[in-house]
């Protein structure tokens, strides 16, 4: 059985070095999942993008196999 003691300290130290912002998103993400173990939550951390959430469309790119609106009507 897992010693709860270490897997809190180890959980603690993943989050020692983030800003406080990335902290709790990650937080966040590992409590809606329902996964609270060092291994997921190093995991959320590695893929964790600031601006995930963000409310700013994403730049859309010019490339020539880009349908415009006009094709689909």
């Amino acid at each position: 059985m897992l010693n709860r003691r270490g897997g809190c300290c180890g959980i603690l130290r993943l989050y020692r070095d983030l800003p406080r912002e990335c902290a709790e998103a990650v937080a966040a993400r590992a409590v809606e999942i329902g996964c609270l173990t060092c291994k997921t939550i190093t995991a959320l951390i590695a893929i964790h993008k600031p601006n995930r959430h963000s409310t700013e469309p994403a730049a859309v790119v010019e490339h020539a196999n880009l349908r415009g609106p006009g094709y689909f009507h």
